[in-house]
């Protein structure tokens, strides 16, 4: 029912669009929250389900807290190559996550609340690193790097790096 949906969105006007909008599709009743998406909505808490619609790099601890005993989170976690669709299960015990094979690409969201940290792994070990790969147009470059989930796991050991495909000029 309208009265169980909630939703945030981090400006006024924005806000304004997304009630009216609801209400033409589900009815009058939703609340709709001007605020930080990233922190939640603890009065109204806590949820059966919480879906993001935008990307975030980390996952917000706020909504793990928010979420309900028996509840499922969804959104989309973003790194520097790729993006997963991950899915929480909370119980009473314990919270575990798993990823889809899908990944999403949604807007990153935008707060104030989660500052990245600058450093990377790379400066860390005090190792030189080349933030951007070029991927020749070659036959015999690793076709891993291709690879959506080797890419996820590449941008864990080396946050920031790109990868990018050049043609061999002739």
């Amino acid at each position: 029912t309208p009265e169980q949906v909630v939703t945030i969105e981090r400006d006024a006007p924005l806000a304004a669009q997304a009630r009216h909008t609801l209400e033409q599709v589900i009815g009058p009743g939703v609340t709709v929250v001007v605020g930080d998406g990233v922190v939640g909505w603890p009065p109204g808490a806590p949820y059966d389900r919480i879906i993001a619609t935008a990307s975030a790099a980390t996952l917000p601890m706020a909504w793990v807290e928010q979420l309900h005993s028996g509840g499922r989170l969804v959104m989309d976690l973003q790194g520097s190559l790729a993006s997963g669709f991950l899915v929480v299960e909370k119980t009473a015990e314990s919270v575990s996550g798993h990823f889809l094979a899908e990944p999403l690409h949604f807007m990153p969201l935008e707060t104030e609340a989660i500052s990245v940290p600058q450093a990377n792994i790379a400066s860390l070990l005090q190792q030189a690193c080349q933030m951007t790969f070029v991927l020749e147009n070659d036959p015999v470059f690793p076709d891993a790097l291709f690879d959506p989930a080797f890419r996820w796991f590449l941008q864990w050991r080396i946050p920031d790096c790109q990868i990018s495909k050049r043609k061999h000029m002739q």
